[in-house]
């Protein structure tokens, strides 16, 4: 593994603060990964954190989350260290898109005491241009368009139903808590069904532990991929990510926990199917123990899947609980059994942006594709017609 160090001078567009440590939690037990296969290609991962010393105001927060993100990752990856500077007005995460070409972005600058309690997705052409969330919201379409990946800190502020800006606000990034010793969502980190998507193990060098080192094992992930399958696209990443976590219900929150890559198979299979079913007609993710069992009726006991899709939808539909983007994909999972295009789900965001509603979205970008001999609207939600349409 090769280590490239580079300082720079950058900054959020506001106030910033790196999602701050907590002390205690023990010492990290989580395993490397294992891939099945062997890839030669190099994969540039960009830590953007603060790697002052203390003889220097800071306290190696930096080194210590790429500590953890080498200790995870087992394959070619050169890691380049972007010094956060908190005086500076540039937005990082465009200047390393822009300078540095990376396939993965690794960060935990946030804004702080500044909470997104949901992505900014039907608001989306709301903020002002040359605004910091405006900003913000482009720099995430822009760099989800060029194939790089952000996994960014939830945060450690103990928040229920609300990350740390600003990545929150975009669907884009990969947003991660942390988990505890006990594999429960550790008691300082930030959560929330909407805006945090992974969870992963929070302990970090020398006792310490924070969503900063969870972020690190999920970036570690997503760097094995992406190398051992050159030229994923972005939606398929996710869905990887998906069929590699295992689903839990803490505390009413329905979340999703990683550990360890088992799998790299990306394809649409029942699971996926499975899950989709859930996000798009009862808007939450399932439990395990939900996800296991459907899929056993569908493949071994015979069951439809549009009768599981009927019998969710004839509750009503709710347009929240669940991440947005992995709303997006779950169109294209459940009613056409293919990946979304990474070129599809910007587009469903712009057109979101104008309906304001999901079912009008749903009804103008999936429709069309499937044949004008669809029954099934969306908007009205005629679930009766679920038993009858001929989906892929």
């Amino acid at each position: 593994m090769i280590k490239k160090l580079k300082k720079a001078t950058m900054l959020s567009p506001t106030a910033l603060a790196l999602a701050a440590c907590n002390s205690g939690g023990g010492s990290t037990t989580t395993s490397n990964p294992t891939s099945p296969s062997t890839s030669t290609a190099s994969i540039n991962v960009v830590v953007v954190d603060s790697f002052k010393l203390a003889e220097d105001g800071g306290d190696g927060h930096g080194e210590k989350v790429v500590s953890v993100f080498n200790e995870h990752n087992i394959g070619n990856t050169t890691v380049t260290e972007y010094e956060l500077n908190l005086w500076d007005d540039t937005n990082p995460i465009t200047t390393v898109q822009q300078e540095m070409d990376p396939d993965v972005i690794n960060t935990s600058w946030v804004v702080a005491d500044y909470f997104a309690e949901s992505p900014m997705v039907i608001e989306f052409n709301d903020p002002a241009a040359g605004s910091s969330l405006r900003d913000v919201l482009d720099t995430g379409l822009d760099i989800w368009n060029n194939n790089t990946t952000i996994v960014a800190s939830a945060g450690n502020d103990s928040m229920e139903n609300s990350a740390s800006a600003p990545w929150a606000f975009s669907i884009f990034p990969i947003v991660v808590g942390a988990l505890d010793d006990t594999g429960n969502i550790a008691a300082y980190s930030n959560s929330g069904s909407e805006t945090v998507h992974y969870y992963h193990s929070g302990n970090g060098p020398d006792g310490g532990s924070g969503t900063s080192y969870s972020t690190a094992r999920v970036a570690a992930m997503v760097s094995d991929i992406k190398e051992q399958l050159p030229g994923i696209s972005e939606s398929s990443v996710r869905t990887l990510l998906e069929k590699n976590s295992v689903y839990s219900l803490e505390d009413g929150k329905y979340i999703q926990k990683l550990d360890e890559l088992t799998t790299l198979d990306a394809s649409i299979d029942t699971r996926v199917r499975v899950e989709a079913v859930f996000e798009l007609f009862e808007s939450r993710n399932p439990t395990q123990e939900e996800l296991d069992y459907w899929i056993n009726e569908i493949d071994n006991n015979g069951l439809d899947i549009r009768q599981l899709a009927h019998d969710f939808a004839a509750d009503g539909i709710e347009d929240n609980r669940v991440a947005p983007i992995e709303k997006m994909q779950a169109f294209y999972h459940f009613w056409l059994n293919r990946e979304a295009e990474d070129s599809e789900i910007a587009d469903m965001l712009a057109s979101l942006a104008v309906t304001k509603k999901w079912g009008p979205t749903f009804d103008e970008e999936i429709l069309d594709e499937i044949g004008p001999w669809f029954e099934y609207n969306a908007t009205f939600n005629n679930y009766e017609e679920l038993l009858n349409v001929d989906i892929a």
